[in-house]
């Protein structure tokens, strides 16, 4: 169910690929994909290829597959084309809790096209859909994620709230030891759940930074430009967000937890639809 697989593998170049559909219902959960690199792949270049074929689970994916002291370290993703995946475009997952602190990825996600990502893989209870983000990261701590076009993400995503489901989503946590995340300079359009979501930050930070994000859905709440939540030490600073739904531009909310130092500033933010609203702060009790 991969097009290539790499299994605690390293410094090795991936380029220029070209990846067709993957035709039987089997491909289409998430631990299928085009690029699949399981385990403590480091070091590794995925450049330049073409994942446009329909229904693999995932474009290209870099997990620790739950396997203890297997971390992915600085692996760069550049450059590439995704289109037409059922679970994730790009897919970034760290789940190793054993260390006493979070690893640094030092992974850099830059300069990649995603579109057309369903969220709608098998192996769900069937109408939920609680995937299809076009970059997710996962405990990606110390990633760079910029200068990215993501479009038409989240087609058939029915949950939002139980992920972090976003053209671009960032989830880390426990990072007492790692560099914040960078969400820089990305081009998002999406018709359907939010432009980027910055969530679980506790001490590093998620810099949301000079992104030009529109969102089209207006039929429901869940057509947020940016959110950011339960972060401290975090930023959403310089982004463009035209919205024109019943949600939000930009949305902080800080989940009821004790956050610091946020610093939302100097964005152009342009909300059209009635019932809408530019900048929404929630359960933010000082700042």
């Amino acid at each position: 169910n991969a097009g290539i697989k790499g299994f605690d593998t390293s410094n090795n170049t991936l380029t220029k690929n070209w990846f067709g559909d993957w035709f039987t219902d089997t491909t289409r959960n998430d631990d299928a994909g085009n690029i699949l690199l399981l385990g403590s792949c480091s070091f590794n270049t995925i450049e330049g290829n073409y994942c446009l074929g329909e229904n693999a689970g995932q474009g290209i994916a870099i997990t620790d597959y739950t396997l203890a002291g297997k971390a992915p370290l600085g692996n760069s993703i550049t450059n590439n084309h995704v289109a037409n995946k059922r679970a994730y475009g790009i897919l970034l997952y760290t789940t190793d809790t054993a260390q006493p602190n979070s690893i640094d990825t030092r992974s850099i996600i830059t300069g990649n096209v995603i579109n057309t990502i369903y969220g709608d893989y098998i192996g769900v209870t069937p109408g939920v859909g609680n995937s299809g983000a076009g970059i997710y990261m996962q405990g990606g701590d110390g990633a760079i994620c910029s200068d990215n076009t993501v479009y038409d993400c989240n087609k058939l995503t029915s949950v939002f709230g139980t992920l972090a489901m976003a053209a671009i989503a960032v989830n880390i946590t426990d990072e007492s030891e790692a560099a914040p995340i960078l969400v820089t300079n990305n081009q998002v359009h999406t018709f359907s759940g939010p432009g980027i979501w910055g969530t679980s930050s506790t001490e590093r930070g998620i810099l949301i930074n000079g992104n030009r994000v529109r969102v089209e859905k207006t039929t429901s709440g869940d057509d947020t430009g940016i959110i950011l939540s339960a972060c401290s030490d975090s930023q959403v600073c310089n982004n463009t967000v035209r919205h024109q739904g019943l949600g939000t531009a930009i949305y902080i909310n800080t989940s009821a937890r004790d956050c610091e130092r946020i610093n939302v500033s100097d964005n152009t933010v342009n909300s059209v639809g009635t019932g809408g609203d530019g900048i929404t702060f929630a359960q933010v009790t000082s700042g």
